[in-house]
């Protein structure tokens, strides 16, 4: 699980429940989302970059593997999803996956397919 890794050596700072779903902050680390069903739905590295593997383990492989050819996958500093799409948080841009349809998006308008 998500949790596990990025908790690895840290402990928590603060825990967080609404009706929504679950907050918690570690202690000089990521803060991380959970929803009522404990499926993460934001990781927040606060300005450090997430760990390789936490981006590995918890993106789709389409989506993965594009940021393996761009060199990015060490690069997310932040990551979100929802039924319908990924968000990653990189250091100069952010990159939109959508799940249906496999396309990759950027806020200047640029697609591309996976």
């Amino acid at each position: 699980m998500v949790y596990r890794t990025i908790l690895s050596g840290s402990g928590v700072k603060s825990f967080s429940q609404n009706d929504s779903g679950y907050k918690v902050k570690i202690t000089n680390g990521a803060s991380l989302s959970f929803d009522t069903e404990y499926s993460w739905t934001f990781i927040d590295g606060n300005g450090v970059r997430l760990p390789e593997v936490i981006v590995y383990n918890q993106l789709p492989p389409a989506l993965f593997n594009y940021l393996q050819g761009i060199e990015q996958q060490a690069d997310v500093y932040a990551m979100s999803r929802d039924k319908t799409y990924y968000k990653l948080t990189m250091h100069d841009t952010i990159i939109i996956y959508e799940i249906s349809t496999g396309k990759i998006s950027y806020p200047d308008g640029k697609t591309l397919d996976t």
